[in-house]
């Protein structure tokens, strides 16, 4: 990505990106993985 792309897209992280994860819960009983379970298995990926 290019520099006049980036100034372009900085919209996107001037603020927190927030997801809810209730309608796919209700429809299909999927769940987010909580951060510490999906930072430790990420980088244990890595090991």
């Amino acid at each position: 990505m290019a520099m006049p792309e980036l100034a372009e897209m900085r919209y996107l992280f001037e603020e927190p990106f927030l997801v809810a994860s209730n309608k796919i819960n209700e429809k299909l009983g999927v769940r987010a993985t909580p951060l510490p379970q999906a930072l430790a298995e990420t980088l244990a990926g890595y090991r």
